[in-house]
């Protein structure tokens, strides 16, 4: 899961962060951030192995769930900066994403 700590709704290309009418949405940071916290603390009650990505200021959108890939080596101990991960989807917008 991409650590919350940066969290915002900058573009607006995904349709969930526009109404009807082409205007974008507005997010409560705080409440959005409390969500992540309370669905990582769920998925650890249910014995799910969390791995948090560190949170870049530049990249805020590496919050999102729908940035779904596949981590290689998941059962080794490296650190994040030596794993492994392949994005699924990622849209040329946020192709910076990737490296981090």
């Amino acid at each position: 899961m991409g650590d919350p700590t940066h969290f915002s709704v900058k573009g607006g290309a995904n349709p969930h962060t526009r109404t009807r009418w082409g205007t974008r949405r507005t997010v409560d940071r705080a409440v959005a951030i409390a969500q992540w916290h309370a669905l990582k603390a769920r998925l650890e009650e249910l014995g799910v192995r969390v791995h948090v990505v560190p949170p870049v200021p530049e990249w805020p959108g590496t919050v999102y769930p729908a940035n779904a890939g596949v981590m290689f080596d998941v059962d080794q101990e490296l650190a994040s900066r030596d794993r492994r991960f392949l994005l699924a989807n990622l849209l040329p917008t946020r192709a910076g994403e990737q490296p981090h």
